[in-house]
């Protein structure tokens, strides 16, 4: 049997993944391939998306608003991480 015992911190970084997962799954059947996650903290999904098309935003933010556990999104330059 698996010890089920995780430190806060861990059951966090595997929501986030599981999050960043659906929300990638999630943008790209709505078609915004170049689209993706760049953080999650306290409810608020950072998203780099070269969309300049303001309705298109507009449909990012409210499919990513949709998934369980995101309260914003915020759009924001391509940055570097290494994830």
């Amino acid at each position: 049997m698996n010890n089920m015992q995780n430190t806060p911190s861990q059951a966090r970084g595997e929501a986030d993944s599981r999050l960043r997962e659906r929300g990638n799954q999630s943008l790209k059947r709505l078609g915004f391939d170049q689209a993706r996650f760049v953080s999650v903290e306290d409810k608020t999904v950072k998203l780099s998306c070269p969309i300049l098309d303001r309705n298109d935003r507009c449909i990012v933010n409210a499919a990513i608003r949709l998934l369980a556990g995101v309260s914003s999104v915020k759009f924001v330059t391509e940055e570097r991480q290494d994830a």
